[in-house]
């Protein structure tokens, strides 16, 4: 049970198959987009250096809802709260009904550790347990641009090839020799809201699609996203969040308790 919440963390990360969704619409008034002042450089390059001008920044970050997890077998739905600092870490908390915490899951730049409060363990792992979930090498700080709707792998100019397709501006890139990234940018604002990674070598993909956005300044941070998996099995979550904060209040609270037993995986 303990590997549903960490896709569930994971589905707080990205896409699979090519289902349509709506296009992705905004809770308020989208920010103005930053320009970038024009330069020698190709018009492919002036617009990567827009879209990266255009990237969501915290240093903060709470949010608060619901998510819908599925795969083949199991279809569950729990309320979660997701607390970021930036490069420190990610923890996610979820309950189930009437309030009671099932998991909660620390992240840290080299560890992952998961308190699994059905069965009262202390899992303690790396990141080599998340690139066997998702079959993609993913660091703190990617997971990180995950949830505040940035791109996993920033585009450059050499690796990358732009196209447009109606309202949106795409961005392909070889990310690792084995390993490519599709990034749908809104036209309007520059900034994504479709991620998709994919392992040439096996078809294996990793997507994240953004529809609704909480608007904090020139920041556009997701309120409704969904991430997808297919590799190791093939995962669906859906994330609704409704309650965001920017300014730590107090200290992280991740403490296990003296009767878990601890696993190392």
């Amino acid at each position: 049970m303990s590997k549903i919440y960490v896709y569930v963390l994971l589905a707080a990360i990205a896409f699979i198959g090519c289902k349509s969704r709506k296009d992705a619409s905004l809770s308020k008034t989208p920010p103005a987009v930053k320009k970038v002042e024009p330069s020698a450089a190709s018009p492919q390059a002036i617009l990567l250096n827009t879209a990266a001008a255009n990237a969501n920044t915290f240093t903060f970050y709470k949010s608060r809802g619901t998510a819908n997890y599925r795969d083949a077998k199991t279809q569950i739905e729990l309320e979660v709260e997701i607390t970021m600092e930036k490069n420190s870490y990610i923890m996610l908390s979820a309950k189930a009904v009437l309030g009671i915490e099932v998991t909660r899951v620390l992240l840290t730049q080299d560890t992952i550790s998961i308190l699994d409060r059905m069965n009262r363990k202390h899992i303690v792992t790396d990141y080599r347990y998340i690139e066997k979930l998702t079959n993609t090498k993913l660091s703190l700080s990617q997971l990180q641009q995950l949830f505040i709707g940035n791109p996993l792998f920033t585009p450059s100019d050499s690796n990358s090839s732009v196209d447009s397709i109606l309202n949106y501006i795409v961005v392909n890139s070889l990310v690792s020799p084995t390993h490519t990234q599709m990034l749908y940018l809104r036209q309007s604002t520059v900034k994504p809201t479709r991620n998709l990674i994919t392992d040439k070598s096996n078809g294996r993909e990793f997507k994240t699609e953004y529809d609704e956005f909480h608007i904090q300044g020139s920041n556009m941070y997701p309120s409704d996203f969904t991430i997808n998996i297919r590799a190791e099995k093939s995962v669906e979550c859906r994330f609704t969040l409704n309650y965001f904060a920017f300014v730590k209040e107090k200290e992280l609270n991740f403490v296990v308790p003296k009767n878990y037993q601890t696993l190392r995986m």
